[in-house]
């Protein structure tokens, strides 16, 4: 551990393969904050000094289990697009429940599951292990009628509109069958979805910066 610093946070130096930019972070079992900063690919950490703002982001430590929110409470994308797609038309039978894992991004491993009844969206949560990349045109069984795995800046140039559905899925590694694919690409791309994403926030290039940091139950 580096004085000063928690061996939760990045090493000084280590790569970073993203944007330039600044975070700043608090672990729930640190009563600390710290600047997470990228420049030219590396990072770099050191105490935050002053009030917390309220775009710094808090993350769980061990044992809690917790989402990693804003500081002023807010949800981070994309779990802040539950109550946009919990909002949506009432569609009969339009039932599915999926994994979507976005890589390079925020949240390292990790994978968001999707629970849609009638169209709408019923649970969203934060899994630790999700699954393995799919089969196009294969169930992946396991409760599950799809899986999608996309790069996390792809998804980033999706959620702004910059790609469309068809291009976002041109980057994706889907698994699953084709009505249930083209039911989740349905919901994604419903007109209702697409306006309501366009009033959230920006995501900030530097919230990938998150993925450096260990977080969760296990301080993973």
């Amino acid at each position: 551990m580096t004085a000063d610093l928690p061996d939760w946070l990045p090493t000084p130096g280590a790569e970073a393969p993203i944007a330039d930019g600044t975070l700043i972070v608090r672990r729930s079992d640190d009563p600390r904050a710290y600047v997470l900063t990228a420049s030219e690919g590396r990072c770099e950490a050191a105490l935050h000094d002053g009030p917390l703002p309220d775009d710094a982001v808090l993350v769980p430590g061990p044992g809690d289990v917790s989402l990693p929110t804003y500081a002023d409470g807010s949800a981070l994308p994309p779990l802040d697009e539950q109550p946009v797609f919990a909002a949506l038309p009432w569609v009969p039978e339009a039932m599915v429940c999926g994994v979507l894992t976005l890589t390079d991004g925020p949240f390292g491993e990790r994978g968001f599951f999707y629970r849609f009844v009638e169209g709408r969206l019923q649970e969203m949560r934060l899994i630790d292990d999700p699954p393995p990349p799919g089969v196009p045109g294969v169930s992946p069984g396991a409760g599950m009628q799809l899986t999608w795995h996309a790069p996390w800046d792809r998804w980033c140039l999706w959620r702004t509109g910059e790609l469309s559905g068809e291009q976002f899925l041109e980057g994706a590694t889907i698994g699953g069958t084709w009505p249930y694919i083209a039911l989740v690409q349905g919901l994604f791309e419903h007109d209702e979805f697409r306006s309501g994403r366009s009033t959230l926030p920006a995501v900030p290039s530097a919230l990938a910066l998150l993925r450096l940091v260990r977080w969760g139950q296990d301080g993973t």
